[in-house]
């Protein structure tokens, strides 16, 4: 079973990805649920979906509208989940994006 991971980094930072910056992410977000506390059982795997990725970014925006969290289960898309982060006037860089999600991981069991 997969987890279709859906990153908006591209919308955030105005940049398109590259091969080399989706592995980075995937990566990323391994070594994040590696040092999760108590350890998972189950935990579904990652994978990088561009098909997702053209199809649910405007609903996500429409979503975004009302989180109250700084994650979400998509509404559409079952075992996808978003991570909102903050952005003030300029937009984030992707190192300060990934920064922002390390930070956050204390938050989450």
């Amino acid at each position: 079973m997969f987890l279709h991971l859906l990153t908006l980094l591209q919308y955030a930072t105005g940049q398109n990805l590259s091969q080399e910056d989706r592995n980075e992410i995937l990566e990323y977000h391994r070594k994040l649920r590696e040092d999760v506390q108590p350890t998972a059982s189950n935990m579904l795997l990652l994978r990088y979906s561009l098909e997702l990725k053209k199809k649910l970014p405007n609903d996500w925006m429409d979503y975004c509208a009302h989180l109250r969290h700084t994650m979400a289960s998509s509404p559409e898309v079952p075992n996808s989940q978003i991570i909102v982060t903050p952005a003030g006037e300029s937009k984030p860089t992707f190192p300060e994006v990934l920064f922002y999600l390390d930070y956050e991981k204390q938050f989450y069991n």
